[in-house]
């Protein structure tokens, strides 16, 4: 009787050279990572807290230091008014050998004549501190209000009370947006000039002469016992100037109308 083996069926050849399927491991969870030394942990906080508190201190220094030249830069804006107001007088224009005050600006300086001109009016009609509070664009709105009313009101009673518009809403012109200072005053100068229109008879004058006398008188100032007046003659003829001053200041009357800045341009 055959053995076993005899009666075991052999495998076929084909069979005999296939490769044997792969055995899948099972998975195995890995170990629980190991908890560190108290001495290790408190250390690796340690060193973690003082990299915050040095990035911390890189932070402050950064933000002390945009502080300080912020200030720097806001200072610097109205001595840039008042040396190009110095730059003005066409005698040091003459002695420069400048062609002109706009070549002086658009060549030389290389910036245009309505951002010179809105430099010189903030730096010469305010107060420097007022000025530095303000900040250029603020300033220059809060003027471009004063001009465009028939009152003879200054910067600092513009910001002492709310004003009220020609619609009727009222804005608090120490915390108004820019933009909303600048609609306020082409409203204010629009209202001025339909009250100007409607009226029959009388005479006025309108925002923009108030702008050039304002910006005239300013140049006066620095005339001894030199007086100017606005004079309103209507829409046809225009406004009219008396100016009074002592005969032996003529020359420097004579500069100071020639120094006398002209009106910013505002958006409409």
């Amino acid at each position: 009787m055959p053995d076993a083996a005899a009666r075991r069926t052999p495998r076929p050849l084909y069979r005999r050279h296939m490769p044997k399927p792969a055995q899948t491991k099972r998975a195995t969870k890995a170990p629980p990572a190991r908890a560190l030394p108290k001495k290790l942990a408190a250390k690796d906080r340690a060193a973690h807290a003082a990299k915050e508190q040095s990035l911390a201190e890189r932070g402050f220094a950064a933000v002390a230091l945009v502080r300080e030249r912020r200030r720097t830069i806001d200072a610097a804006f109205v001595d840039i008014g008042l040396a190009l107001d110095t730059l003005k007088d066409p005698d040091v224009l003459e002695a420069m050998g400048v062609d002109s005050w706009d070549a002086l600006c658009t060549k030389t300086l290389q910036m245009s004549v309505a951002g010179a001109e809105k430099l010189i009016a903030v730096a010469t009609r305010l107060r420097r501190e007022l000025a530095l509070g303000l900040g250029v664009e603020r300033a220059s709105a809060a003027l471009a209000i004063i001009d465009a009313t028939p009152e003879d009101d200054t910067v600092e009673d513009v910001l002492a009370a709310p004003l009220k518009l020609p619609g009727g809403a009222v804005i608090d012109v120490r915390t108004a947006p820019t933009a909303a200072l600048w609609r306020a005053a082409a409203d204010l100068r629009h209202a001025a000039q339909a009250a100007g229109a409607r009226r029959r008879g009388g005479k006025t004058t309108t925002p923009e002469e108030r702008v050039d006398f304002a910006l005239l008188r300013t140049s006066l100032r620095r005339v001894p016992d030199a007086k100017a007046t606005l004079v309103a003659r209507g829409a046809t003829k225009g406004a009219l100037v008396r100016l009074e001053f002592p005969l032996a200041a003529r020359s420097n009357v004579a500069k100071a109308l020639e120094r006398a800045p002209a009106p910013p341009r505002r958006p409409r």
